[in-house]
């Protein structure tokens, strides 16, 4: 795996992520997996860059969402819907919760099922062992938050972006040695 990090207005970052997936040999006409939190910027950015590649809305941030406005227990009814392929049931059940819900929590369910409804290409669990971004999730921490959010730091963005090149590097230098270890381990 290869880390690309930058901060920049995301038509910028998508365009020389894009590039750098290009110059590392991502290959178009592959099958890719797009997994996101489903913010409209990802959204824009798979759509603009990676629009074959198939999306993958992190089961995580669902939850999450979910959890925000219902009880654990409908949001494990939900899940398990969704994790089974029952897109319909599930905004069906939402629909139902929403209706019979106060004012207030009725919009805040509306807000999720409108998020659901914007990222509904990838709510498609059942077809995949891929289901979030732990892993990429614990890089950022690794990556930025431990080194960048530091009591008493602040950042230049200019200052941000060369230290994240750095240490961007730093990783692909460290996961290349690792893999190439684990290749001779194994024979392969």
């Amino acid at each position: 795996p290869r880390v690309y990090a930058e901060i920049s207005r995301v038509k910028v970052f998508g365009e020389r992520w894009y590039a750098k997936c290009r110059s590392d040999g991502y290959d178009p006409n592959n099958k890719t997996t797009f997994i996101s939190d489903g913010s409209v910027g990802l959204r824009q950015l798979r759509s603009d860059h990676f629009p074959d590649a198939r999306s993958v809305l992190d089961l995580y941030h669902v939850k999450r969402s979910l959890s925000n406005v219902l009880a654990q227990e409908t949001v494990s009814e939900i899940v398990q819907k969704l994790c089974r392929g029952h897109t319909q049931e599930v905004f069906m059940r939402l629909q139902k919760i929403a209706s019979c819900s106060p004012c207030i929590v009725r919009r805040s369910i509306q807000e999720v099922i409108q998020y659901l409804k914007n990222n509904s290409d990838g709510l498609k669990y059942h077809r995949t062992a891929i289901r979030g971004s732990g892993v990429v999730e614990k890089l950022v921490d690794n990556l930025v938050k431990r080194r960048f959010k530091r009591q008493g730091m602040s950042w230049s963005v200019k200052g941000a972006n060369n230290l994240l090149a750095l240490r961007s590097a730093h990783f692909d230098y460290l996961n290349k040695k690792k893999f190439s270890t684990l290749h001779t381990l194994t024979g392969t």
